[in-house]
């Protein structure tokens, strides 16, 4: 499993672009001059901003808008290109799926007294450096209609929210209702470049933002049968009810953790979780190895909009079989180098890797 959205953001300023010296163009935005690898797509052949002027599809409004949109989504496909071709040697592995820890059979008249406390379920990754448990879905059950009450996601290692959402769409009384969620914005790992290494996460709402009442739901616990199943996902994160009373609480700030208290109750909330290998941070810390295949992907997307731009003028007229002769070549280029990068997955752990021999590498015998 990959975080896109982190992975976007690791890889914005890989590659930049030169402004030019001409008065007559528009300036380029400063973030579009920052490269952290020191290769510019304004080095590639033809790739001038005079061409690029050329491209700009009708639907943006000038070069610093298309240029933003184009880094921000060919970076992470020439990822999925390297991924898509070497993915047997990634071998990712996906342990748990939909997985839903709440007792299905419920008594929606057993009703939670409201408290103006902090209630929801903590979260634990187990100790593994490339495990990420991502929430797929909340549900809800409450008495009444809460569609402007906010979710939280609070880490152990940060004072403000992980993550924030309102409950816009739940319209349903008492009857538990499943709702979408972003699993890019609310993934939990053990160790990453965002939060403390074997840091805890909490969801939940304050209690007094909540209309109505919750049902009292319960976690299914380790008991008459389960445990095998239970085991199936607690040694990958532990999951359980969490409760900070008034006394612990920051305002909407992380709740004073010394004050925590745990139940087997989960205040009408039920979450379903997926449990899979997560290597964003490993291909972060490496990305410069990207560098090449990036910047070709990023001139081959301008080139592919220059040769359908509606923009006629003479220039790009005159320059349209050059543009098509350097499209073809960056991309046999292109091609060439997704087929040669070379890859050490000695960073990720024996659960994600667990039959690799020193890290594993790509070549072109493919």
């Amino acid at each position: 499993m990959i975080n896109y959205t982190r992975l976007t953001a690791c890889l914005k300023n890989l590659v930049g672009f030169r402004s030019s010296d001409s008065s007559c163009q528009v300036p380029l935005s400063p973030s579009l001059n920052i490269c952290d690898s020191g290769r510019y797509v304004t080095s590639m052949p033809g790739i001038t901003p005079q061409m690029i002027e050329d491209a700009i599809p009708s639907d943006y409004a000038n070069i610093n808008s298309y240029l933003d949109a184009v880094m921000q989504e060919e970076p992470v496909n020439a990822l999925k290109d390297f991924i898509k071709r070497h993915k047997e040697f990634t071998q990712a592995r996906h342990f748990l799926d939909n997985l839903d820890v709440v007792k299905q059979e419920q008594y929606p008249t057993n009703l939670v007294t409201k408290g103006g406390r902090f209630v929801g379920i903590e979260f634990t990754p187990g100790s593994s450096d490339n495990i990420a448990t991502w929430i797929r879905a909340i549900g809800v059950q409450f008495t009444a209609v809460n569609n402007t009450l906010r979710l939280y996601l609070f880490n152990s290692s940060l004072i403000d929210p992980l993550a924030s959402a309102v409950l816009t769409t739940h319209n349903r009384i008492v009857s538990l209702q499943w709702i979408d969620w972003s699993p890019n914005s609310w993934a939990m790992n053990y160790k990453s470049m965002d939060t403390g290494t074997g840091s805890r996460f909490f969801l939940g709402y304050f209690e007094n933002d909540l209309v109505g009442q919750a049902c009292d739901t319960h976690m299914v616990g380790n008991c008459c049968g389960n445990e095998v199943w239970y085991k199936s996902y607690q040694d990958l994160c532990r999951v359980r009810g969490v409760v900070f009373e008034p006394g612990a609480l920051n305002g909407a700030q992380l709740p004073d953790l010394k004050k925590v208290g745990y139940t087997d109750q989960t205040f009408g909330l039920h979450v379903k979780l997926s449990i899979t290998c997560d290597i964003t941070d490993t291909i972060c810390q490496n990305k410069l190895m990207f560098d090449s295949v990036v910047q070709k992907k990023v001139a081959m997307r301008i080139y592919n909009d220059f040769m359908n731009s509606n923009r006629q003028n003479r220039n790009s007229t005159i320059s349209r079989d050059m543009a098509a002769y350097n499209m073809e070549q960056i991309g046999k280029e292109y091609i060439d180098d997704i087929k040669s990068l070379q890859f050490d997955f000695s960073g990720i752990d024996r659960y994600c890797m667990p039959c690799k021999a020193g890290g594993l590498t790509t070549s072109t015998q493919i």
